[in-house]
């Protein structure tokens, strides 16, 4: 193997280890934040991290177009029946998550609507704050990488953290919105989110195809 391949392999690892343990990190602490800060907003961008975390961590397991020298569709520890009943799995758990999401925003709204004060923690708004960081930080990082390389994964992976500095930026004016000018925004920036991530994650459902797998399943492309 080529000094670049073994660059590329390095870069492409330490990116994707690095991502599979934010993201999952992330998707712990706004999970739990958001719920017990009253945030549905912080919430579905757990929802998203945890998605993206699963993401990076499949293309690491499978180790698609990262060593150039063997045939991109070898799975060395799962079969692409395994991969694609994983992902299936993974994706029901996320669409229950959304649709719970969706409905609790939904009452939410209402709640609202009729003069309840049902404001967002300020701890939910400084998660989301440390959430849009990291995620800015990936995004640059990844994008440095794909300037660098013309690894796919990495391609995918920027899209994903772009998708994700979105995301968090929704959830961050919402709930500020909610805190301190309109009672309905997190629930508002929630719904923004759901639709933002369906695509994505129905994405899960499709049949892994290795090194044919498009950008679709790892997020919006943000252009």
């Amino acid at each position: 193997m080529s000094n670049i391949c073994l660059e590329v392999k390095t870069c492409s690892t330490r990116l994707m280890i690095f991502s599979v343990i934010a993201s999952l990190v992330l998707s712990v602490i706004k999970g739990g934040i958001g719920i017990l800060g009253k945030s549905e907003a912080l919430v579905a961008d757990g929802l998203y991290s945890f998605y993206q975390g699963f993401i990076c961590a499949r293309s690491l397991i499978t180790k698609r177009d990262i060593e150039p020298d063997k045939d991109s569709n070898r799975f060395p520890l799962l079969t692409t029946g395994q991969i694609w009943f994983v992902s299936s799995v993974v994706g029901l758990i996320l669409i229950l998550g959304v649709f719970d999401v969706f409905v609790f925003s939904i009452i939410r709204l209402i709640k609202a609507a009729s003069g309840w004060i049902v404001d967002p923690s300020p701890y939910a708004f400084y998660v989301a704050s440390f959430s849009s960081t990291v995620n800015y930080i990936f995004s640059c990082y990844s994008n440095c990488a794909v300037q660098q390389t013309a690894v796919k994964n990495i391609a995918e992976l920027n899209h994903s953290f772009r998708l994700s500095v979105l995301i968090s930026m929704i959830a961050l004016v919402g709930i500020g919105l909610s805190r301190w000018a309109w009672l309905g925004g997190d629930a508002f920036a929630a719904m923004v989110i759901v639709v933002l991530i369906v695509k994505p994650v129905f994405g899960l459902f499709q049949k892994y195809q290795g090194d044919r797998l498009n950008t679709t399943s790892m997020g919006t492309n943000i252009t």
